[in-house]
């Protein structure tokens, strides 16, 4: 079972708890954040040029296990250039087949190389999937909160409006003057463009919702309910799962365990490789009465000949006297240890602070479920009722929806804050399960 199962669970609703209702809009297609994750994996670009990494470092496997290619010689190995000096001389053709042998186990040190780098691709892509995982998820969290924030500003101007009317009413019966009747008028009037500027949000949010998933939403809505739980495991078991699973730790590691076959090829490419060479030669037989030598005595007759000859050629390493592919490839080692040090301890850090951003954002997120929302929306309801009949003023209404909408507010901030922590928490941890 994944260890943050539960941690945050996004049912599919695109509205929020606490939340009175407002016009419904029209109808559209919705999308949850499995969903919406799973395209990503899907449709991603950059996640499908980060794929051909694996493929090109598979390919390498093979490359690496080829052995040389052998080498066929054939042609004339001697023929005479003055036939009045050298009367029924025959050609003399040959045919030879040359081979290098690799010695010092080079083929296998480059299998072994080429199979770190499969690995350490890969874990690049587990990487690169985790991090895009993250900005595609706190982008849905986003273009969530920026939603809520239009539906509270949509709803505010409708109740404004509503005002706007009752106030009209209220004049014209001489219950209120000019000047208060104005006042609503442009509390009104204001919230238009802050309805603009909602509606401007979450378009932006959707906007890079698109990005990730390498094409647009299709009018698609993001849905779901940020719904606070406790963490089931504590944070050292978050730590070991880390530890254990982050895909730039098993990087991290592939690239050590890739440099320390750099250095066994580079060992073995010190070994000289010998040559072997294994040929024929064929020489035609001289006739008896081929002619006359050029002294005037009877060219020697001879008959077919056919010889086999092998070579052996080792080179003289003088090369090898220069130690700099060793000390590159022992530099390699080192810094590749470094480097792993390093992200063990990014890991213990980002784990720790991803603890305790989550921690805190539950807790500013339980204090809104506790009652400040109940109260500020008592309060408001309260203070309408009081202003209808005239006990109140109107800028302790309009004081009063200033409240409840800047707490409103605040909370979905701190809604979006704690989907994010959980994404944060994920991320660190390396092991991804979420659900909103």
């Amino acid at each position: 079972m994944n260890f943050l199962r539960g941690l945050a669970v996004l049912v599919a609703v695109a509205s929020v708890c606490f939340m009175p209702s407002i016009a419904a809009e029209p109808q559209k297609g919705t999308i949850t954040l499995t969903e919406y994750l799973g395209e990503v994996g899907q449709y991603n670009l950059d996640l499908a040029a980060q794929k051909y990494n694996v493929s090109i470092a598979e390919a390498q496997r093979s490359i690496a296990a080829l052995f040389p290619d052998p080498i066929i010689t054939a042609g004339i190995g001697s023929t005479q250039l003055n036939a009045a000096q050298r009367p029924a001389s025959p050609t003399q053709t040959v045919a030879s087949l040359g081979w290098t042998i690799e010695l010092g186990g080079k083929r296998s040190a480059r299998i072994a190389l080429a199979e770190g780098g499969i690995r350490k691709a890969d874990a690049d892509l587990q990487e690169f999937l985790r991090n895009l995982r993250a900005t595609a998820a706190n982008a849905f969290i986003e273009t969530l909160r920026t939603r809520l924030v239009l539906q509270r500003t949509l709803e505010t101007s409708q109740s404004l409006r509503r005002l706007v009317a009752v106030n009209e009413r209220r004049y014209q019966s001489g219950d209120i003057g000019r000047v208060e009747l104005l006042q609503s008028q442009v509390e009104a009037d204001r919230f238009v463009g802050n309805v603009a500027s909602a509606e401007a949000a979450v378009r932006v949010a959707e906007n890079a919702m698109a990005l990730p998933l390498g094409r647009s939403l299709d009018g698609r809505v993001p849905t779901g309910d940020i719904r606070p739980l406790p963490m089931p495991i504590s944070p050292q078991r978050v730590l070991d799962i880390a530890l254990e699973r982050r895909a730039d730790l098993v990087a991290a590691r592939a690239a050590v365990d890739v440099a320390r076959e750099q250095l066994a090829l580079a060992r073995a490419n010190r070994w000289v490789d010998v040559a072997v060479n294994l040929g024929v030669a064929h020489t035609p037989a001289i006739p008896v009465n081929a002619g006359l030598e050029p002294a005037g005595n009877p060219v020697t007759p001879a008959f077919t000949s056919n010889t086999l000859g092998a070579v052996v050629t080792v080179p003289i390493p003088l090369s090898r006297l220069q130690q700099g592919e060793l000390i590159q490839a022992s530099a390699i080692l080192s810094q590749s240890e470094l480097q792993l040090k390093s992200t063990e301890l990014k890991v213990r850090t980002e784990v720790d602070s991803a603890v305790a951003q989550y921690e805190a954002a539950e807790r500013q997120l339980m204090v809104f479920q506790d009652g400040i929302l109940k109260n500020a929306d008592a309060v408001l309801g309260g203070m309408r009722y009081s202003y209808t009949r005239g006990n109140s003023s109107l800028l302790d209404l309009l004081n009063a929806q200033r409240t409840a909408d800047s707490v409103y507010l605040s909370y979905f901030d701190a809604l979006a804050n704690y989907g994010k922590a959980v994404v944060a928490l994920q991320q660190a941890a390396g092991d991804y399960d979420i659900s909103f």
